[in-house]
């Protein structure tokens, strides 16, 4: 049996940090979503992201690339710290109803929905451990769905 390289023990490792998935608004009749449905976003353990070139382009248009060790550290203790489990908390706090517009935030450990209405929390959310990553190498490519970081 075939020992791996440094390299492929890390991606043999990696696994999803952070997933975005998108879900639309009910469309209003003859237009089209606000915010289409699909991945928005994938961060791996490894600094490896997926994200779509904003909300109303998911599924059209998508980079990819990697975060410095730097943001790849600040955004685990953005996962773990007092202000991420209090948005989340407001978000969770009331259901989303069915016709709104939702980002569902998937971790390794918890998945929660959250309405993209102004003040429920979602805005902030996904300015924060989205937007505004500093992606490394940025690639354009091909929307894809989530890969598990494989």
């Amino acid at each position: 049996m075939a020992i791996a390289s440094g390299a492929n023990v890390a991606e043999l490792a990696a696994s999803p940090l952070l997933t975005v998935m998108q879900h639309p608004e009910y469309p209003m009749p003859g237009k089209e979503f606000s915010y289409p449905p699909g991945l928005l976003a994938e961060i791996c353990s490894d600094g490896r992201i997926y994200r779509a070139l904003g909300a109303a382009n998911v599924g059209k248009s998508a980079v990819e690339g990697t975060l410095s060790e730097s943001t790849l550290q600040s955004l685990r203790g953005a996962l773990v710290g007092t202000w991420f489990y209090a948005m989340r908390g407001k978000c969770t706090s009331d259901p989303v109803p069915f016709h709104v517009a939702a980002v569902r935030i998937g971790l390794a450990q918890d998945t929660f929905e959250c309405s993209v209405f102004q003040g429920s929390g979602a805005i902030e959310l996904l300015d924060r451990l989205v937007w505004a990553l500093q992606i490394v190498a940025p690639e354009v490519v091909a929307p894809r769905q989530p890969s598990g970081c494989n």
